[in-house]
């Protein structure tokens, strides 16, 4: 195995024009021991930041009345405004309306330009991973309010359901959800948001148009075996693999090997055979110090001659921000 430092990462959302420490595993919340009646502060319930990569859903909510109230009136506002439909729940659309555009005249405050705004300010935003609330999310500036916006503008726009939202932040304590239910969630300040198209046909399109060789099956494999729809992103395996899956597009290249036939008269090329990825293992690699590298292994087995084989690429995710410390090469177990 080659342990040659070497950072040949892309960036899967711009291979066509534009195409992140584990949580503490011993920290366990049993959030039904957290009532709605208790107010949990970072002074209360102290929690080193730990370093979060999870792709999910992203949505509002308003933690009372007053601001469900003020979202409608904004709503019924643009809906005239614009002269189309603007139903309350279109948040992208109300958070990111700029007055300005309406007229040639430029506003002095960007209260002025967006007068919505107030309500993303307040507005507590969620992400569900497999249909779950899994974080309360907190833009850490301005920069990743307007992403936030963005992204629901986007899903609002082409009514994705493929669409996820990637976030790469720390984990830093927890906050009540403002849902009805009042459940008590890890709060993560997001340092930086994308999106991902996970829907195959997608990927494949924009991985064709980069030259990388691939098929829908492919791309469907990878995702469920890596398993980004359902993990957390808070530990170091999880936040390896959601890496390359996201920002590492060589690992969705088919690969495929010609295969000698030896016969008694002649030695000839057979057709290609095809590699069907089996499972992904992960495990700690050794590294330096300071650093903490992650090991992820991808067993393929071919599919006319039934040997297997294996490829791995190694992760560096000892900061905030995961990145490729080793490409993908071929993998030989240390007992063979």
């Amino acid at each position: 195995m080659s342990s040659s430092p070497q950072d040949s990462s892309h960036n899967l959302d711009q291979t066509s024009t534009n195409l992140i420490k584990s949580t503490p595993e011993n920290v366990v919340v049993q959030r039904e021991t957290l009532s709605s009646e208790t107010a949990v502060t970072d002074e209360e319930m102290p929690l080193t930041p730990s370093p979060i990569y999870v792709a999910g859903k992203l949505r509002v909510e308003f933690a009372n009345k007053g601001l469900e109230k003020e979202c409608e009136a904004a709503a019924q506002e643009l809906s005239v405004v614009s002269d189309k439909s603007v139903a309350p729940h279109d948040y992208g659309t109300i958070f990111g309306y700029e007055a300005g555009k309406e007229s040639n005249e430029s506003a002095y405050l960007s209260r002025k330009t967006r007068p919505y705004r107030y309500l993303a300010e307040n507005a507590k935003w969620i992400l569900s991973v497999d249909e779950q609330d899994t974080y309360v999310i907190e833009p850490h500036s301005v920069v990743e309010l307007n992403e936030f916006i963005n992204f629901l503008k986007q899903n609002e726009k082409h009514c994705n359901n493929q669409n996820l939202c990637v976030i790469i932040g720390e984990q830093f304590g927890y906050t009540d959800s403002g849902n009805e239910e009042a459940s008590i969630l890890p709060k993560v300040r997001c340092k930086h948001m994308f999106s991902f198209n996970s829907d195959d046909q997608a990927v494949k399109e924009k991985l064709t148009g980069a030259g990388i060789n691939t098929t829908s099956k492919a791309i469907s494999d990878l995702l469920r075996l890596l398993n980004v729809k359902q993990n957390r992103g808070n530990t170091n395996s999880e936040r390896a693999k959601n890496f390359l899956a996201f920002r590492y597009p060589d690992i969705y290249a088919i690969r495929t090997s010609e295969v000698s036939e030896k016969s008694s008269e002649r030695t000839t090329l057979s057709q290609p055979e095809h590699e069907f990825l089996r499972r992904i293992d992960t495990r700690i690699a050794q590294s330096a110090p300071e650093h903490t590298l992650v090991d992820v292994i991808f067993h393929y087995q071919r599919s006319v001659s039934g040997r297997q084989f294996s490829y791995y690429a190694t992760v560096d995710v000892s900061q905030l921000f995961p990145y490729l410390h080793s490409p993908l090469s071929d993998y030989i177990p240390h007992n063979q």
